[in-house]
């Protein structure tokens, strides 16, 4: 038998020869690398291999490599038992230490903001909503906007009255498909751990632009992105939260391929309700967990706040940050699939607009771009909008008069009115403007 290997890499390659950057660091329970290199090192000696009747001793070199290429080993259930531990809460019912989880929504839905004040929260070891946290430093993979990132962590540091916490804002987008990129992303985040300490939480924000040299709908690209994923989990020893977003056709699962889903530990679905800020409420579903009994539901409302600075008209400089309430939406949990995208639509264009009335020719071809229908046909999707459309006004979500389309709300002006003025006419070009 060959002498005992000193070097963690070279030992890790003979127990799976070839060059594999994205090789697990192998931990069983809180087994350390070290016992668990004692253990196989004992059980190769010890015990006949499988299939062989003989020991290792015993064996020739390419038949004993060939036994030890797998790279794993079986562990009694009973040491397994003995050594384990009670869960660790990074955030209490919400995010266990060194969990992977998720936050999806679509676009403008304030995903980031939840993100961020759960990451906040940890970085300030302050609790989170009334929900205890252990916390540590944070690292966020920022994938774009980091102007926009720098005025809500200054605006949520100002409204919380602290100083901003070890919270690591990554200098540029990572690509955790590509080697180099993921070994530069990890080297960075060892550089904060030796200063601040181990991290508690690393956010990748968003999936896609984290993605690195693939497509995120191929089920082995993104079974690689997940690989790479827990390799650095493991690095690091910290949870991992990837920011994702929902699908065109389906707003209740986060786009690409489903093996996503199944690799998380939690998966949290968020959605907003409202088209005026004063309106809006967001809401914050467990849509998956495992191990543990899903949290509570979650609703929150934005407010603005004034940060301390001006621009260069004197104007204060301000930035949402998110206040739990206990009001949460009602009618919405009855709309899905194509009522859902056909409210979304004509709640984006009032916001991007400034109107409140929507043609019904704008609101149609905003629906049409969101995926109202599952087919590009145009009969398929003509229908669909038409069925969206009696829905939402048999059931007051909306209202309509002269062409006009507009949001029903509960609350009326003076005049007992819903808000609907002729006059004021959408004359939006239909994109995207949804907000933030």
């Amino acid at each position: 038998m060959s002498a005992p290997i000193d070097d963690d890499q070279a030992y890790l390659d003979s127990l799976a020869p070839g060059p594999n950057p994205l090789i697990p660091r192998p931990v069983v329970g809180k087994m350390s690398l070290s016992e668990l290199k004692q253990r196989i090192d004992q059980a190769r000696v010890s015990r006949p291999v499988l299939g062989t009747g003989r020991k290792p001793d015993d064996l020739p070199a390419s038949d004993f490599s060939s036994v030890c290429a797998r790279g794993f080993s079986f562990v009694r259930a009973h040491d397994l038992v003995a050594s384990a531990t009670t869960p660790q809460w990074g955030i209490k019912y919400f995010l266990e230490e060194g969990s992977f989880l998720s936050m999806v929504g679509p676009s403008g839905h304030y995903k980031t903001f939840v993100a961020l004040d759960m990451g906040l929260s940890l970085a300030a070891r302050m609790a989170w909503h009334g929900n205890r946290v252990s916390g540590g430093p944070v690292l966020y993979l920022c994938g774009e906007g980091k102007n926009g990132i720098l005025k809500r962590v200054q605006a949520w540091a100002a409204d919380k009255q602290v100083p901003i916490p070890p919270f690591f804002i990554s200098t540029m987008a990572g690509q955790f498909l590509d080697d180099r990129s993921l070994q530069a992303i990890e080297e960075a985040a060892q550089e904060v751990a030796v200063e601040h300490g181990p991290p508690a939480l690393l956010i990748i924000d968003t999936l896609n632009r984290n993605f690195g040299p693939g497509d995120e709908n191929n089920t082995s690209d993104m079974t690689a992105f997940i690989q790479a994923v827990d390799w650095l989990r493991g690095k690091l020893d910290c949870a991992v939260m990837i920011v994702h977003h929902t699908g065109l056709g389906d707003m209740t699962r986060g786009r690409g391929s489903s093996a996503l889903r199944g690799a998380v530990d939690f998966e949290y679905l968020i959605e907003k309700t409202g088209a005026t800020l004063e309106e809006q409420i967001v809401t914050m579903t467990c849509s998956k967990v495992k191990d543990h009994e899903p949290p509570p539901k979650m609703a929150f409302r934005p407010v603005l706040v004034d940060f301390g600075y001006c621009d260069e008209d004197g104007a204060p400089i301000m930035s949402v940050v998110l206040e739990q309430t206990e009001q949460t939406p009602t009618r919405e949990k009855r709309l899905s699939g194509g009522r859902k995208i056909a409210l979304a639509a004509l709640e984006s264009l009032v916001t991007q607009t400034g109107e409140k009335n929507i043609s019904e020719s704008l609101w149609r071809s905003e629906a049409y771009s969101r995926g109202i229908a599952d087919s590009d046909d145009q009969d398929a999707k003509k229908k669909a909008f038409q069925r969206a459309r009696a829905f939402l006004l048999e059931n007051e979500f909306i209202g309509t008069r002269d062409g006009l389309f507009w949001l029903h709300r509960d609350r009326r002006d003076g005049t007992g009115q819903t808000g609907f003025c002729p006059g004021r006419a959408s004359l939006g070009d239909g994109t995207d403007g949804t907000h933030p």
